[in-house]
């Protein structure tokens, strides 16, 4: 989040949202006001050259000639929810029942009056399978809108399109994402695609699977080429990044999974992704490299093309492609967890260091999980050792967690453990740990 007085290091791959403040006029300079890098950009670029000097152009990278448009915040639920007491489902319906869109399991309509207290009635575009289609009208939800955010940055690929996520797209997600597929695979060149997800315990990942239900539609003479993949190491690591990214030219990364009922239905999850274009998409790119690279010999993968395995890797940045500046700086920082370095840990320290005024914290939780009082970690010692100097300098700290036992979405008795937000702390525990 930037802008010439409030300025933070955009993290495209870390789980929190930390911003950093100073006054206004605190430690303003040219580069500020050019776009380049305050005082907190160049302490997290110093640390990071110090920490982790070999992973820069591979885990890390810093470019500013990046643009970020009035929308960059994509927010689920979207910002017109803000101030409601509560968001309920809209009005489902079963596959071969009367007036439903059997891949969104929408009802189709013609005005809002048929779509009860939870729906609306609109035309998305990710219903559109086909070249020349018209978009369907369907009782849609609070935030069915991000959808066609997630179909447009698909969409726009012309060479190369990665998509990463913790789990494969389901429900409506999974309908928006195979009709972009499907539009890109009737092209007489469409992009390569690479879809990469966690192997989640518990959710038994399926690359073949997935592979078959969103290449569903595309026709079986399509040039498309198309790889899905998938991996779990030491048992207790797994893709974790949510990044969209084409051509290095655009990138929709953040914290949002794409899970129907825990972001589109009634008592939503609150998550944010960003959406930019520049350099940090190409930057995006690497990063999933290094995850193909450890995928491609220990994952699961499944092609769309039989016999095929790993697509190359896309192509990086060198530096006669150096970006100009002039636009927003940006860090692109990831973690690579149980496979590599974790350049993340140390773009965040550093930026929890080097506040003066506050620090403005979002994230799901900051102790490990904990289930019947035994806890599954530890707390982030290093972490919780930055914020406490950052108050003794007298830096004024918020944080915003999830409350203790919350869940997304409306789970039954038995799924609620799966989808709960909370990792078993109180708020008072927490601020005592603190």
């Amino acid at each position: 989040m930037r802008t010439r007085a409030l300025y933070a290091v955009a993290l495209t791959s870390l789980l929190s949202t930390v911003v950093g403040c100073a006054s206004p006029e605190e430690d303003t300079d040219e580069a500020d006001i050019a776009g380049q890098s305050s005082y907190l950009g160049r302490a997290v670029e110093k640390r990071l050259t110090e920490t982790f000097p070999d992973e820069r152009g591979k885990t890390w990278a810093a470019s500013a000639d990046n643009t970020l448009t009035a929308d960059w915040i994509q927010q689920v639920p979207v910002a017109a929810t803000w101030g409601q007491t509560a968001l309920e489902s809209p009005p489902e319906c079963t596959q071969g029942a009367p007036a439903c869109e059997p891949d969104f399991k929408l009802r189709v309509c013609d005005s809002d009056a048929q779509c009860g207290a939870g729906g609306r009635c609109k035309a998305l575009a990710s219903t559109v399978a086909h070249e020349g289609q018209a978009p369907k009208k369907m009782c849609i939800g609070h935030s069915d809108e991000m959808l066609d955010v997630i179909y447009d940055t698909i969409l726009r690929g012309k060479r190369n399109v990665d998509i990463t996520s913790l789990t494969p797209p389901d429900g409506r997600y999974e309908a928006a994402v195979r009709n972009a597929v499907t539009r890109l695979s009737e092209r007489a060149e469409p992009p390569m695609v690479r879809m990469l997800f966690g192997d989640f315990p518990g959710e038994f990942f399926s690359a073949k699977k997935t592979e078959q239900s969103l290449t569903r539609d595309v026709p079986a003479k399509s040039p498309l080429r198309l790889v899905v993949g998938g991996y779990r190491a030491q048992f207790t690591s797994w893709n974790h990044s949510k990044i969209i990214a084409v051509d290095g030219k655009m990138a929709l990364s953040g914290g949002t999974n794409m899970w129907t009922d825990h972001y589109l239905q009634g008592n939503p999850v609150r998550d944010i992704s960003l959406r930019l274009s520049g350099t940090a998409a190409w930057d995006s790119h690497v990063y999933i490299n290094q995850l193909w690279d450890h995928v491609c010999k220990d994952g699961e993968i499944a092609s769309l093309r039989s016999g095929e395995g790993c697509l190359p890797n896309f192509p990086t940045r060198d530096a006669s492609s150096a970006p100009a500046a002039g636009g927003a700086k940006v860090f692109a920082v990831g973690r690579l967890g149980k496979i590599g370095t974790n350049a993340s840990t140390q773009a965040l320290l550093a930026l929890i260091d080097a506040s003066k005024k506050s620090l403005r914290i979002a994230q799901q939780d900051l102790g490990p999980i904990k289930r019947i009082g035994i806890s599954f970690g530890e707390w982030p010692e290093p972490v919780m050792a930055a914020l406490l100097r950052a108050a003794a300098r007298g830096v004024d700290i918020q944080f915003v967690l999830s409350n203790y036992g919350s869940v997304g979405g409306t789970p039954n008795m038995f799924t609620a453990l799966a989808a709960t937000y909370s990792n078993g702390w109180t708020l008072q525990e927490v601020h005592e740990t603190l």
